[in-house]
């Protein structure tokens, strides 16, 4: 919501950065639909962006109408997003729409007085905070301070890695609890207590000799704890942890509707798929308490193949909300937010859709069968591959194995910069999210090549 009052150019700007940050190519015409101006003013935005931010980015049209663009060893996502100014001379004439946004979002009441409703008080704060250092000035240390430890004992309790830009908004998220004047009724009713709430006891074991917190205020805590990416260091902890997730989301009579309206549109079990669970959480949170509003999150394009899958989803939410008008009232869902939906689930839910494969061999003689069956398809075969049960979230974390192994480390596109791979001697195969098919085609060509080493990265559905 607050996007509105940015100014377009900026907007825009800062919206190409991200979509390149994440897929390094795309045709001219998906940036044009997804942002809807002309091939001249994108050419003007990429000349504005590169001045900005000299020697850290540079963009280059093809001869195919695609764009490269390049991230000269800078990863941290924080640093590519500029401070958001809206010029003097429009902030008479946007002082109407402020106030609109303001009461729109429950934070003044039509007498334009501020409303009792500490929760939506605290989303919005964030949300300004994380944008601009205006608040900084007023803040009091000896919480600050609290906050952060606090937030720190917390991520390491649970072994839950972050970049700047997420500890950040989860010690400033506690610290404007730790600052408050306490929850109205309203809030607390939104915050309802349920003892079944994943790590709630945890929390409140974990943090009683820093600082009294009432219960009500932990189910705050777990909110921002849970808006964070679940980066924790070992593959069982996140399967353990959403175990207990499905269980709670399973209790809720509209989200096991949704599911199961879910299930019906694309003819697959989902309740038991641990990144559908982990996606139907974000979608609570963010569309219940409307965080999707106040979170500073990066913006998403969807490829052409990809908006099937988003119809059907918008699709099956309005039959939701038609079936279920009361209960669904209470959840604020955005385009942006189905798009995001659609951005993690497209892969896994067209492939289940796929029929099995059955593959017919013919050869010549019975040598040929042979070969084929033990040298070709099982080369293929998972048992031959052992992954990693250590997750890392930086190259420069991975650890180095002996080389009787064919030791190959597939990084996401986005994490792999030229300062990061010049002292890594293993194999590194770079993936997108957004091109799940083309990577895998990919990535299993490179796996039967027998290569033993290579000196450079090897680019994998780009």
């Amino acid at each position: 919501m607050l996007e509105k009052y940015i100014e377009k150019d900026i907007l825009r700007q800062v919206k190409i950065l991200e979509y390149f940050y994440e897929r390094r190519q795309l045709t001219m015409q998906e940036l044009i639909d997804d942002l809807n101006v002309n091939k001249k003013t994108i050419i003007k935005d990429f000349s504005k962006i590169e001045q900005s931010i000299e020697n850290v980015a540079c963009f280059k049209v093809t001869d195919k109408g695609r764009i490269n663009f390049y991230l000269m060893g800078e990863t941290k996502y924080i640093t590519y997003v500029e401070e958001e100014y809206i010029s003097v001379s429009k902030a008479f004439k946007l002082r109407k729409e402020v106030q609109k946004f303001l009461k729109v979002s429950g934070y003044l009441n039509e007498e334009e007085r501020e409303t009792k409703n500490e929760l939506k008080k605290r989303f919005f704060l964030l949300s300004i905070w994380m944008r601009s250092n205006l608040l900084d000035k007023y803040i009091l240390n000896e919480k600050y301070l609290i906050a952060t430890e606090i937030a720190t004992k917390i991520l390491k309790y649970f072994n839950k890695i972050t970049n700047l830009r997420e500890k950040d908004l989860f010690i400033k998220g506690i610290y404007l609890m730790l600052n408050s004047s306490g929850l109205d009724t309203i809030s607390r009713q939104v915050l309802e207590i349920d003892e079944d709430d994943p790590i709630l006891e945890d929390l409140s074991l974990l943090l009683e000799d820093i600082v009294f917190i009432e219960k009500v205020e932990i189910k705050y805590l777990m909110i921002l704890f849970y808006l964070l990416p679940s980066n924790f260091s070992n593959y069982s902890v996140i399967t353990m942890d959403l175990k207990m997730q499905e269980n709670y989301l399973l209790k809720h009579k509209e989200i096991f509707e949704y599911i199961q309206l879910f299930e019906k549109y694309f003819r697959v079990r989902l309740s038991d798929k641990s990144v559908f669970i982990k996606v139907m959480l974000y979608f609570v949170l963010c569309s219940y308490y409307d965080m999707q509003s106040y979170l500073l999150e990066p913006h998403i394009i969807i490829t052409h193949e990809q908006t099937k899958t988003f119809n059907k989803i918008k699709d099956l939410t309005l039959e939701w909300k038609k079936i279920y008008p009361i209960e669904t009232s209470k959840y604020n869902i955005t385009e942006s937010l189905l798009k995001r939906m659609t951005l993690d689930m497209d892969f896994f839910l067209t492939e289940h859709q796929k029929k099995p494969i059955l593959l017919t061999i013919v050869a010549k003689n019975d040598i040929s069968h042979i070969l084929f069956r033990e040298y070709i398809i099982e080369c293929m075969n998972c048992t031959k591959i052992t992954i990693d049960d250590v997750l890392y979230y930086s190259l420069s974390d991975v650890k180095c194995y002996p080389r009787k192994w064919r030791h190959v480390i597939v990084c996401e596109e986005s994490l792999i910069s030229e300062k990061g791979i010049q002292n890594i001697g293993s194999e590194i195969i770079s993936i997108s999210r957004y091109n799940m098919k083309e990577s895998r085609s990919n990535l299993l060509a490179v796996l039967s090549s027998g290569k033993n080493s290579i000196s450079e990265v090897q680019e994998v559905g780009c």
